[in-house]
């Protein structure tokens, strides 16, 4: 894919690409830095090495340290501690019965079916074909269906969020929390870490849902 996707830039196109996969910007080009402090692209950098900085937070070349700390991500795997977990575990299927749900652009039937609580599902398919609307289904959000005859702990979060405050964010966390906002050990822990303070001018309207 990555390749695919260098290949559609040339002399007259450019291509801006939003990826989660660090590894694929890094391959084609990657952007990342700090207003007024520094900027890196790595598309004269050796594939990999600008991730290994960006990790790091430290530029070689420059001699710039941006970040106080590295990421470093492990990988732990114990099979037979795993499997001794799963065993002392009761799972128990969950049945759901059909339903029909119909919307100003489609209407969605769903056919009675069932899932056990050990497993772990994917819904795919093009938008607007009613994944967010099943799971809201499953989850007892829309009014007058219920399709589970028995109580389901869910954890939903919205895919679009609308909030209401009208301010920017420096706003709204003055208002909320304000005696965390002063504490310096907050901000260092909390707030500068999450780059929070990247954001203070930013309306919370206008955020992104991410």
């Amino acid at each position: 894919m990555a390749d695919a996707i260098k290949n559609l830039s040339d002399d007259n196109t450019y291509v801006l690409l939003v990826e989660h996969d660090l590894s694929i910007l890094d391959y084609i080009s990657m952007f990342y830095g700090e207003e007024d402090c520094y900027g890196v692209s790595t598309e004269n950098i050796p594939t990999g090495d600008g991730i290994n900085m960006y990790l790091d937070g430290y530029l070689p070349t420059d001699n710039i340290r941006f970040r106080e700390y590295s990421l470093v991500y492990k990988e732990t795997y114990v099979p037979d501690m795993l499997s001794d977990i799963i065993k002392h575990y009761n799972y128990e299927s969950v049945e759901y019965n059909t339903s029909e749900e119909t919307s100003s652009t489609f209407k969605l039937n769903v056919n009675e079916g069932s899932f056990n609580s050990s497993e772990i599902i994917v819904l795919l398919g093009e938008n607007g074909t009613g994944k967010t609307t099943f799971i809201r289904l499953l989850a007892g959000l829309i009014p007058n269906i219920n399709i589970i005859n028995k109580k389901l702990s869910v954890s939903y979060k919205p895919q679009r969020i609308t909030p209401k405050y009208k301010g920017t964010v420096k706003q709204l966390l003055t208002d909320k929390i304000h005696s965390q906002l002063i504490n310096s050990q907050f901000n260092t822990e909390v707030l500068k870490p999450l780059n929070i303070p990247m954001l203070y001018d930013s309306l919370v309207e206008n955020l992104s849902g991410g």
